[in-house]
């Protein structure tokens, strides 16, 4: 009897676990379609599991044409934005402070960014919560910034060897473009 009790166990649990796999390969593999794309798949799959969408995003070729229009805001670590920022961007870490924005203008479109989007976003969200009128996520943040081949500046100096802090070595495998190198 209780032979087949466990048998019956077993193939329960084992239903459990099939279901959970092909469950979680489904939302993890899914890419929305009303979103921007990156080139890389796997990147777009990431993003789409660690993003919300709760703020527009911006596609680095629409930043690249009209950068002068927004305040950047680099929302990483200082470590990360002392080896290499979007030209221009204003560091406010990523810990949200309204004393780091109090000089900035509500009215001025803001594009927020990090690495990947992550910490921006939610960032981003506080800024919106905060009263100002138009923010927007850099999708694939810094890391697809690099990809699409612009350059990255240290202070107010433009680097031609793009350098970029990586957050560590696992992330650094969504910097794909060959000119980069990679410090973490």
């Amino acid at each position: 009897m209780v032979k087949v009790q466990n048998n019956y166990s077993m193939k329960y649990i084992k239903l459990i676990v099939a279901y959970i796999v092909l469950f979680s390969s489904c939302i993890f593999g899914q890419v929305n379609p009303e979103w921007p794309k990156v080139k890389d798949d796997k990147y777009n799959k990431r993003l789409n599991f660690l993003l919300s969408g709760s703020v527009p995003f911006m596609e680095v070729s629409s930043l690249e044409k009209n950068i002068k229009e927004y305040t950047v805001l680099d929302t990483r670590g200082r470590e990360e934005y002392e080896v290499s920022h979007i030209p221009g961007a204003v560091f406010v870490g990523p810990d949200f402070d309204l004393k780091n924005v109090e000089g900035l203008d509500r009215e001025k479109p803001v594009v927020v960014y990090c690495s990947v989007g992550y910490r921006s976003e939610k960032y981003g969200e506080k800024l919106l919560k905060a009263g100002f009128a138009e923010v927007s996520n850099l999708y694939g943040g810094i890391f697809e910034w690099l990809n699409a081949g612009n350059n990255v500046a240290v202070g107010n100096e433009v680097l031609e060897n793009k350098l970029i802090h990586t957050y560590n070595a696992s992330w650094g495998k969504f910097v794909t473009n060959p000119h980069c190198t990679k410090v973490h």
